[in-house]
């Protein structure tokens, strides 16, 4: 897939963009099973028209023995090994971009890789949550 590829799919959305990106470290592959990661590909489907971006690559991100074949694709889903989202976790660069850019930004966050970033940064509140 190359840059200009997810330009064209991004900017010809009918309905808007949903990006799944998991981030940088394998923490997906470890907490989420292959019957997981097909809910994930049926519920996005459903999101149809609008369209969903996910960054996803095999040996990072898949659970053992699970191939990008077996995930139930549908035409408003693109497969991406990388992504330029442009966000940082545990601060509000994210937010301040999304904010310039006119952009809504809805995040679901997996506790266990928030945690060690957030610890990493030193950025826990009494409540345990970063951000």
């Amino acid at each position: 897939i190359s840059p200009q590829e997810v330009a064209e799919f991004v900017d010809s959305a009918p309905a808007g963009v949903v990006l799944m990106a998991v981030g940088t470290t394998p923490q997906a592959k470890i907490v989420l099973s292959s019957t997981d990661m097909i809910e994930l590909a049926k519920g996005f489907a459903l999101l149809a028209p609008t369209r969903v971006l996910w960054a996803l690559k095999p040996h990072k991100h898949l659970p053992e023995g699970m191939k990008m074949e077996d995930l139930p694709l549908s035409d408003n889903i693109m497969l991406t090994p990388w992504v330029d989202y442009n966000v940082s976790c545990c601060n509000t660069h994210k937010l301040s971009t999304a904010y310039m850019l006119l952009t809504a930004r809805v995040e679901i966050r997996f506790w266990i890789a928030e945690r060690e970033h957030a610890a990493h940064k030193g950025s826990l509140t009494s409540q345990g949550s970063c951000c």
